[in-house]
């Protein structure tokens, strides 16, 4: 390390590659921490390793006449060249671009880049976006009431897209990296739903289609509309007793054909058109406010995430009869999100809970 120099009282500077770095307005230990951090980035250059992260956010934040002598000297690349990118449309470039997702995915990348874009002036430039903005975006978010599920999934997203801008060498650090991300799961949106208030839901179905989805949803275990939506017919295997869920999600998986399916898939068939390949044909898409309105019919109040906790409740199910590994082959998830976002205490589990404990006081051993 060369050393430091104190070229005038109070004023210090430091020479690499032939060029002087001035630090004016700068403590020793300051100045010195600045002369750390260029000489570890000409290291790394030099042996054409990864910048560290540390280093990385500081030529972020860098100022404009420190970055052009690292400039002049190659150890970045000029900054004017990256000031000329628009972040919103570098952001849409960059969705068009990834046409190997899922269409859910292009939609939660879109609903990411809208709640930016709500939040900001659509002028900033992908490398005017500082630690500060990011933290500010995910702060406004849960200010406003989001769930924190719902600021998770933005600020995960925003992060790819600067994750992006870092590969395309338009940025040094992604300040999205130093954004705390914690989906904490609300409990109190979850829900087991009983099979008897199933039962009462059942018969309000405005059709045999309709119970169909219900069941598949509850008893197959399947994302709806995601999944449901592209189960056809040729994808049941009666004699087999068993069905294919192609997910666009997890991939395609093997589902046996629970006793509590057979029924409504053969009401089903019976009521479909000849020829129809889908099973679910007139209830496609967005259906979760006509299930509330079934569930409302059948005197119940509409429980939270209305599909996610019949698809919840049946892992529950299955995990008291099943390895934990099975169910999720079956369900198409893993036993750390199995764990985190599906599986519930359920008042049966307090019952039984309750029917093992001695409840005579003299039989306790109390301290």
């Amino acid at each position: 390390m060369a050393k430091l120099q104190e070229y005038r009282a109070g004023k210090f500077r430091f020479k690499l590659r032939g060029k002087y770095f001035y630090l004016p307005g700068l403590t020793k230990r300051d100045a010195e921490s600045v002369q750390e951090k260029v000489e570890k980035l000409a290291s790394a250059k030099t042996a054409g390793s990864i910048i560290p992260d540390r280093i990385a956010f500081w030529l972020g934040e860098c100022p404009d006449e420190m970055y052009r002598k690292l400039a002049e000297i190659e150890l970045v690349e000029p900054r004017a060249a990256k000031h000329s990118c628009n972040l919103l449309r570098f952001i849409d470039e960059y969705i068009a671009r990834r046409t190997d997702v899922s269409e859910s995915t292009v939609t939660l990348m879109k609903k990411a880049r809208t709640a930016w874009a709500d939040r900001n002036p659509a002028d900033l430039l992908v490398s005017s976006v500082t630690v500060a903005d990011a933290k500010d975006f995910k702060r406004r978010l849960t200010d406003e009431g989001y769930a924190s599920t719902t600021v998770c999934q933005h600020c995960k997203k925003l992060r790819q897209f600067f994750s992006a801008a870092v590969d395309a060498e338009l940025i040094v650090a992604n300040p999205f990296l130093k954004v705390r991300l914690s989906s904490k799961v609300d409990e109190d949106r979850q829900e087991f739903i009983p099979r008897e208030a199933i039962d009462r839901v059942l018969t309000k179905c405005p059709d045999a289609e309709f119970r169909l989805l219900v069941c598949l949803s509850r008893y197959g275990g399947l994302r709806c509309p995601s999944e449901s939506d592209v189960l056809c017919w040729s994808d049941i295997d009666f004699e087999a007793g068993e069905f294919v869920v192609r997910s666009q999600k997890t991939g395609p998986r093997v589902v046996p054909l629970f006793p509590e399916l057979v029924e409504p898939l053969r009401d089903a068939f019976e009521a479909a058109a000849e020829g129809s390949r889908h099973v679910i044909v007139r209830h496609r898409g967005a259906v979760r406010r006509q299930m509330g309105r079934v569930v409302e019919r059948a005197g119940l109040e509409p429980w939270p995430k209305i599909f996610q906790n019949l698809r919840s409740s049946r892992e529950t199910e299955l995990i008291e009869q099943f390895p934990i590994h099975v169910v999720c082959k079956w369900i198409g998830n893993s036993p750390t999100i199995a764990h985190r976002h599906y599986l519930q205490v359920t008042p049966d589990h307090m019952e039984l809970a309750r029917s093992k404990i001695p409840m005579n006081p003299a039989s306790l051993d109390l301290v």
